[in-house]
């Protein structure tokens, strides 16, 4: 009989060695040095084949060889393993696993891939192994269970807008000016190249497997070792610093408000902080890798959390081509290594206004209490989302965006009062939000 033990233990070190070549950007020596565990990994498993007692021993080597299989793209010979493992005595938790790894292989074989296109999805499964996963829904179900493309829209551009965020703020933190060449040039390039990925979608309301592909795209572009380390264990730390803590966790809190200033977590979490808000159209739920099974519930922010995470900040320019202009000013925990990252790289910046009336050729409205508008300015434009009214515009310049606004809430007002007898239950809630908030002056 041959040495099992040896064998499986050759074949993990090449699995390692594998992994290891696909954070080093070569995707080929990923593929061929999991292509020889593989190999390896059914040698010892056949040992077993007839000794359905010698459990768990027999259906790990089963599970293992048909995982670095699937990996590779080797679905039919993955499925053969499977069901050589399921035909001794597995644990229920193996069992499970086998199960699970079987709807895989039913799911990529749905695709009818090609050989060639079987290597790149075993690949982007490497991605959704790390992948951030959530389902939203809306909090009225006026058409059931689907959800407007709006929402879905300010979901992802939250997501993206968090990302962009955190790295800057991490960036700033872990380097200084004199670290590269160009530094501004670095960050930016950076922050081109490391962007989030939608690894897996799913339709009953709206999911999505958010990932980031740190290990190959982009890798051989940077030389610098300290960068490379820093870029690829990135998105576990934007997982765990906000993609998905529980934010009302009395430990998450601590450690967030030690490690980044006022400024930052103001900067940082606002985003996503604004989706888990009463107010927001659609709740957000943490879910499995299958994207049905909900592992964390849409949650509500505790007031302690709130001031934490989202602080008030007390805003000292009030010129918003000002505030566009001007830099930032990032520091790690201990208030060290100073560092300004000037706007032109700041994708995103957000401001107030207030304003106590609106216009629209000779048409005019007044506010029943002056209304707080929230403007924000990425890459390159300005963006009004005002989610209360339901209106959303953009433009380059800021004063016409501010027209815009007020042109299309006259016409969205004066289209839902012409359509009243027509409108469904969620879109009456809106005109009755009209009436409550906006005097008519024409």
């Amino acid at each position: 009989m041959k040495d099992i033990r040896a064998i499986h233990r050759k074949a993990v070190e090449l699995a390692k060695e594998a992994d290891l070549r696909l954070s080093e950007g070569s995707q080929e020596g990923y593929f061929r040095l999991t292509a020889e565990a593989y190999a390896l990994e059914v040698e010892a498993a056949q040992e077993l084949f007839a000794n359905v007692n010698a459990e768990p021993t027999r259906s790990v080597l089963f599970r293992s060889a048909a995982t670095l299989a699937y990996n590779i793209g080797l679905f039919e010979e993955s499925e053969k393993l499977i069901y050589q493992a399921l035909a001794g005595n597995p644990h229920n938790e193996i069992r499970e696993e086998l199960f699970g790894l079987k709807n895989q292989i039913e799911e990529a074989k749905s695709l009818t891939l090609t050989p060639e296109w079987r290597a790149d999805y075993a690949f982007v499964e490497s991605l959704r192994e790390l992948a951030a996963n959530f389902k939203i829904q809306p909090k009225r179900r006026s058409h059931g269970h689907a959800i407007y493309l709006d929402n879905v829209v300010d979901f992802l551009r939250r997501i993206k807008t968090s990302w962009n965020r955190f790295y800057e703020v991490r960036f700033g933190q872990e380097f200084n000016e004199t670290d590269f060449p160009n530094y501004d040039d670095t960050l930016a390039s950076c922050m081109r190249t490391f962007q989030p990925v939608g690894v897996n979608f799913g339709f009953s309301s709206f999911s999505i497997s958010i990932g980031f592909d740190t290990k190959v795209v982009g890798y051989n572009e940077f030389d610098d070792p300290k960068l490379k380390a820093f870029n690829k264990g990135l998105f576990e730390e934007f997982k765990s610093d906000v993609l998905l803590p529980d934010y009302n966790s009395d430990e998450f809190l601590n450690r967030i408000e030690k490690k980044y200033s006022v400024e930052e977590r103001s900067w940082l979490f606002t985003p996503l902080v604004e989706a888990l808000e009463r107010k927001s159209h659609y709740e957000i739920s943490v879910v499995e890798r299958d994207l049905k099974r909900v592992k964390r519930h849409h949650i509500y922010l505790s007031k302690k959390s709130q001031n934490i995470i989202k602080p008030k900040i007390e805003r000292i320019e009030t010129n918003p081509n000002r505030i566009i202009k001007r830099t930032y000013q990032l520091t790690n925990e201990l208030g060290t290594k100073k560092k300004e990252i000037k706007s032109d790289f700041l994708r995103y910046a957000v401001f107030d206004t207030t304003i106590s009336n609106i216009q629209s050729g000779d048409k005019m409205g007044y506010f029943v209490n002056p209304h707080t508008l929230n403007i924000t300015f990425e890459d390159g434009r300005f963006i009004i989302d005002d989610i209360l009214f339901n209106t959303y515009v953009e433009s380059e310049d800021f004063d016409v965006v501010q027209k815009m606004y007020q042109e299309k809430l006259i016409s969205n007002f004066d289209m839902l009062l012409k359509q009243e007898k027509d409108l469904e239950n969620e879109r009456i809630e809106l005109l009755e939000i009209y009436r409550t908030q906006i005097i008519k002056g024409w």
